[in-house]
Parts: structure tokens; C-alpha cells; sequence
């Protein structure tokens, strides 16, 4: 009885002493063998234990207890087969004992028998409902399974039950973040942080899923206190890394990735993720000598072939390609994922070898599984389009112009992905006087900000139509305060997001003094360089021949619509095949568009020191060649969709008949 006071209080190792004493004298005293035992498991001494748990069965195989402990020794050792039978002999003894249900479903769960374990979690919640632990190993079981929702309940029933159960908010948010629920997981992580501030994995884990939700500056305060707390982990140095690079803090981010690699010189991913920011740095030698030490140490990690593909050229004999194409026998054993990527690599490669047919069949297998997981609704996305045309009208832009935030700073460059955005960007950054941003979301993202009077969501296009001087004033000053402006202040900061060219009405009327670089190129080549791209987000119209076709046809009459109805000398039409061919001219017309000096920096744009990170990033690093024109021209065979859509060029009537999808 002094042993058992001992062991409430703590005093494990006086406990011990004077439970050995006990057996000197009565070596088959069952309590003492039992709580010996169990003290001995407890100071992780289970062997030493075992022992002890085996004389306290033989002494009273009746006990369930005995039988439990044996089973929860026997766990510790990893012998869980033979645990599995001590958890049932208890249960034959006491069958409505809901911990050995759940101390069996966790045996099983080790095992590997996932659909038995779950069996036993709900008999144990069954005969008791408030088992946090039972609950979470439900979860776990469950989630193993696939079955994610129902796990996601199952670990917040164990939060609610148990608040200070950390290890149920960590599978909680796992889930969570598994589920694409990524804010509902950042406060799970951020509950589970609070009740163990030092577990540098769980700040880590929060980072990367602030990173998922484009939070990047929260994600580096969260990265940073993992280091804070764990300095030698490199999966913490290389989330920072992941952070900094999208915060296009490039610089920083390859120090993150080195220092990784340093710790941990086996990092795979750590070495592609270098040799993807060296490759936006223009630092390609670099770039390809990380790249290969992450083949090396990974040859069949599909997401480090993507990374790299735009890096080099594929030849004759190349190994990597050899790799790609072993990886492609087993094509269906890979992820749905895995799989679209592997298809736009291959395609890439045999285009570089100069076989279109085999690149195409890749492209039109990658693009069709795309588009079986992309939703799109080409029916609501040709009306949007039509009601742009319609509220934006000759006469609104002529009475609201004018009315807007005076700065002359930004400069909108637009028009469809692959037309020549970024080497138009890349030619105006080379000019000391611009600051160029890439691709921003700052000007839909503070139309979407617009309020009405009763604190709810302006609807985009007809807000036009009711927006004042004020408020037009106002959202300019929004856009122009969120932008990423560096010090010094440049005279002009570019805004490379080609979609906006859905926003150059309303763009003109907040912004009447910003410059609007509209860049074209042929139809087919712009689409078919659409089509051949697997795009991160967004786009979800380009994985379909002929909805691209279409999608192209109605952001053409848009932009013609466009200037139709702004004044002269908004918009600068530029053309990619002429700027290719007359590449100063073009050039200066840029500069002077934008108001600025001519300065000749800017026919050595490949040098301009600056990351890129569109897809478009190595045709940038390079001096200006002729290679994308008519581009498309050895597969126009294989495009008939495209062609067909592009040359049904009639007007779209707003409640016309449109195509649908089977």
C-alpha cells in the first residue's frame, strides 16, 4: 500500500525499491508484480517489465488487468501480434472493458489491420462516448483508410473531449490540410502550438500550410520559430527557403536550400528546390548541377523532372530521358498526379527531339486527364464575358474618365498567358526607371474589396455603372497602395498579369493616367503554347482544344471592344512576330509608351538582374530568338478543334446557344 502512495505521488524509483523488496520476500505477490511492472514499463524499462508481466498472468490468469498490461508491455516491444492475444484474452474476461477495445484497435492499427482496428475504436466509443483517445486512434485509423471526413470528426470530437490534447490537433490539422481545408488546419496547428509552443515540427508544418493558403510572410514567422527552437533542421530551413523564393526573395531563399543541404546532404528535395530558384535567377549551370544531385539521390521523383524541364534541352540518348520513359511503362501504378506531370515532361522532350506525334500524344493525354479534375463552365465563362462587353460601354467610359487616382506609375501588360507578356516585362525592367512586379493579383483582388452601401460585395462588371468619383478614386488608391513598391520610388511599376485584360475598362477609370500594354501573337501559336503547359492555377480553359479555341475567339472581340471604347493612346498594341523581327523599334515604342527616356539597356533585357518566375522564365534569360514563331505549325494537323474554334469567328449572343461538354 506504501508502494501504491508512492507511485501517486511520483516517487517512481522509491516505489520500485520497496516493491522489490515485497517479492524478495513474496516473490508471487500479484499487486507487486503487477505495479512493479507497470512502474518499470512507465521509466521505459519493458523488458525488465515483461518479466514481471508474465508471472503476474500466471499467478492470476483470471485478471484482465494482467492480461492488459501484458499486452501493453508487449506493445512497447513492438510485438504487437502477440499483444493483439493478450487484449482479447482481457476482453473474453471483461468484454465490455472499452479500454482493451481501444488498447487492441491500436495493436491492430500497428499492424497494419485498419478495418479490424475501427471495429474496435467504435466498440470502445460505444461502451464509452467521452474516450478522447479512442476517438483520435479512430482518426488515425480512418484516415489511413482514405475516409478523411469522417476522421476530421473523429479528431475533433477528441479536441473537444480533451482540449490539451496536442497530438489530436496535430492529426487534426494533417487532415485538415490533406482535405484542402487549409485555414480550418492553420488553427488547428496554432491550438496545438499553444499548448506545446516547443514543437518545432508543428511551427514548421504551419508554415508550409500558410504557404498553401499564399501567406508567405506569416509563413517565414513560423518557419523561423521551428529554427528558433530546432536550428540543425533542414525541413525547417528549406520551408523558410520555400517561403523567401515566393516572397521572390530568390537571394535568401538558395541560402535557406544550402544551409538544408548542409545539414541534411541526402536532402532531395532540398536540391531540385535550389536548382528551381537558381533556374529563376538565371544561374542555369547551377541550376542543372542541383538538379542532377537531386535525380541522383531520387531518379523517379516525377515532381524533380517537371522542375527542371524548361532548364534544358532533351538529345538523342539523353539518361534522364530514358528514366522518363521506364517511369511511363508503369504509367498507371503513379498518381493521377504523377501522371499528368510525366505526360507534359515527355511531351516537352519529344518536342525537343523533333517528334511531334509522339509529343502531341503525351499533350493531348495530359491535357484530357487535367481536364477531368478542372471544372470549368465554358457557358458562364462566355456570358462573363459578354456582360463586360455590355457594361462597359462607349458612353460610361466617357463620362467617368478622368475621375480616378492620378499616379502614372503602374503599367498594366495583359493579353492571353504564352502571347510574350513577360519578354515585353522583361524588356521594360531592364530600364533603370521600372520596377517591375510580375504577375500581381492586386488590382482583381481589390475590385473584389469593393463594398456597397449595405457592407456587401460589389458584382464585377456592373459595378461600373454605380461607382462614383470617390469611389473610383478610392479603389485607384487601393491598388496603388498595394503594390510591392521598392526605395527609391521608379517612375514606373509594370503589373505582368495577363488576365487583366478582363479589368482595362475599369482599370482606365481608376487609374485614367496608368500606361496598358496589350501583347498579341498568332492564335494558334499563343493557344497551342497554352495547350502545351501544365499551369500551377487558374487557366482551367486550356486543357481542351476546342474550349481554348472558343475562350481565344471571346478574349479577341473583348479586346477590340477595349479599344473601341478607351481613348487613343491608353493601350499599345504590341505584336509579339514584330517585336521578334523589328525588336528595337518595338522596343522603343514600348519605352516611350510608358512615358520614359530611351535607354539602350533594354535590347539587353536577358541581362536585367531580376527572378522570373512564369513559365516563360529560361526564354527570358536568353537573347532574342525567332524559335516561338509559328511554333505551332508542325502539329497544325493534330489541332483540327483549335483551328475549327478559332475560325468560327461570328458574334456571341448573350442568350445564344453555347456548346456543352459531355
Amino acid at each position: 500500500m506504501l508502494g501504491l502512495s508512492l507511485c501517486r505521488e511520483g516517487k517512481f524509483a522509491e516505489a520500485e525499491r520497496l516493491y522489490g523488496a515485497v517479492l524478495q520476500k513474496t516473490p508471487n505477490q500479484f499487486d507487486a508484480l503487477l505495479n512493479l511492472g507497470r512502474i518499470l514499463l512507465r521509466r521505459g524499462k519493458a523488458a525488465q517489465a515483461l518479466d514481471l508481466m508474465r508471472r503476474a498472468v500466471a499467478v492470476n490468469p483470471q485478471s484482465p488487468d494482467a492480461s492488459i498490461e501484458l499486452g501493453n508491455t508487449l506493445t512497447s516491444l513492438d510485438r504487437h501480434e502477440d499483444a493483439v492475444g493478450c487484449y482479447q484474452r482481457s476482453i473474453a474476461l471483461r468484454p465490455n472493458d472499452a479500454l482493451a477495445h481501444a488498447q487492441l484497435g491500436t495493436a491492430l492499427l500497428l499492424l497494419g489491420r485498419n478495418d479490424a482496428a475501427i471495429g474496435e475504436f467504435r466498440t470502445a466509443i460505444a461502451l464509452k462516448p467521452q474516450f478522447p483517445q479512442a476517438h483520435h486512434n479512430l482518426g488515425i485509423a480512418l484516415v489511413r483508410l482514405g475516409r478523411l471526413d469522417e476522421a476530421i470528426e473523429h479528431f475533433r470530437t477528441a479536441t473537444t473531449l480533451d482540449p490539451t490534447f496536442s497530438a489530436a490537433f496535430d492529426n487534426l490539422a494533417a487532415a485538415l490540410r490533406r482535405r484542402g481545408r487549409f485555414d480550418e488546419a492553420v488553427a488547428a496547428y496554432r491550438q496545438s502550438i499553444s499548448l506545446k509552443p516547443d514543437n518545432a515540427a508543428v511551427h514548421d508544418l504551419l508554415g508550409a500550410t500558410l504557404q498553401r493558403l499564399g501567406r508567405y510572410r506569416e509563413a517565414v514567422e513560423a518557419h523561423k520559430a521551428a529554427l528558433a527552437i530546432a536550428p540543425g533542421s533542414a525541413p525547417a530551413h528549406r520551408g523558410l527557403g520555400n517561403a523567401l523564393f515566393n516572397l521572390d526573395r530568390h537571394e535568401e531563399a538558395v541560402l535557406c536550400y544550402q544551409r538544408s543541404i548542409a545539414l541534411k546532404p541526402d536532402y532531395a528535395t532540398a536540391f531540385s528546390d535550389l536548382g528551381l530558384t537558381l533556374d529563376q535567377l538565371g544561374r542555369r549551370a547551377e541550376a542543372l548541377d542541383a538538379f542532377e544531385k537531386a535525380f541522383e539521390l531520387a531518379p523517379e521523383n516525377i515532381e524533380f523532372h517537371y522542375k527542371m524541364m524548361d532548364s534544358k534541352r532533351f538529345a538523342a540518348g539523353d539518361r534522364q530521358l530514358e528514366t522518363l520513359e521506364r517511369m511511363a511503362e508503369a504509367m498507371p501504378s503513379h498518381s493521377a498526379e504523377d501522371q499528368i506531370r510525366l505526360h507534359f515532361i515527355l511531351a516537352k522532350a519529344y518536342d525537343d527531339l523533333g517528334d511531334p506525334s509522339r509529343a502531341f500524344e503525351h499533350l493531348a493525354n495530359g491535357n484530357a486527364l487535367v481536364r477531368r479534375t478542372v471544372p470549368y463552365d465554358e457557358v458562364a465563362q462566355r456570358r462573363s464575358f459578354e456582360r463586360i462587353h455590355n457594361a462597359f460601354d462607349a458612353e460610361l467610359i466617357r463620362a467617368k474618365s478622368g475621375m480616378g487616382h492620378p499616379s502614372a506609375a503602374p503599367v498594366f501588360i495583359l493579353g492571353m498567358p504564352r502571347s510574350g507578356t513577360t519578354l515585353v516585362e522583361q524588356i521594360l525592367a531592364a530600364h533603370p526607371g521600372v520596377s517591375a512586379s510580375g504577375e500581381l493579383t492586386n488590382f482583381p483582388d481589390a475590385v473584389a474589396a469593393l463594398k456597397g452601401p449595405d457592407g456587401r460585395a460589389l458584382a464585377y462588371p456592373e459595378l461600373a455603372r454605380s461607382m462614383n468619383r470617390k469611389q473610383l478614386f478610392e479603389l485607384g488608391a487601393a491598388y496603388i497602395a498595394s503594390l510591392p513598391t521598392p526605395l527609391p520610388l521608379p517612375d514606373r511599376i509594370t503589373d505582368k498579369m495577363p488576365g487583366n485584360f478582363t479589368f482595362v475598362g475599369l482599370i482606365h477609370l481608376a487609374l485614367p493616367n496608368a500606361r496598358i500594354i496589350h501583347v498579341r501573337r498568332d492564335p494558334l501559336d499563343t493557344c497551342f503554347s497554352c495547350y502545351s503547359k501544365l499551369f500551377l492555377g487558374g487557366h482551367s480553359y486550356s486543357y481542351d482544344l476546342g474550349e481554348l479555341g472558343r475562350f481565344y475567339r471571346d478574349y479577341e472581340r473583348l479586346m477590340a471592344h477595349w479599344s473601341a471604347v478607351i481613348p487613343v493612346g491608353t493601350m499599345l498594341d504590341i505584336q509579339y512576330e514584330e517585336l521578334v523581327g523589328d525588336f528595337e523599334g518595338q522596343a522603343r515604342r514600348l519605352v516611350a509608351h510608358c512615358g520614359l527616356e530611351w535607354d539602350a539597356r533594354c535590347l539587353a533585357f536577358h541581362d536585367a538582374a531580376r527572378p522570373v518566375r512564369t513559365a516563360s522564365f529560361t526564354q527570358v534569360r536568353r537573347p532574342l530568338y525567332s524559335n516561338s514563331i509559328s511554333r505551332s505549325r508542325p502539329y497544325k494537323d493534330m489541332l483540327g478543334p483549335l483551328v475549327e474554334a478559332l475560325a468560327a469567328r461570328a458574334p456571341i449572343e448573350a442568350d445564344g446557344d453555347y456548346p456543352t461538354r459531355n
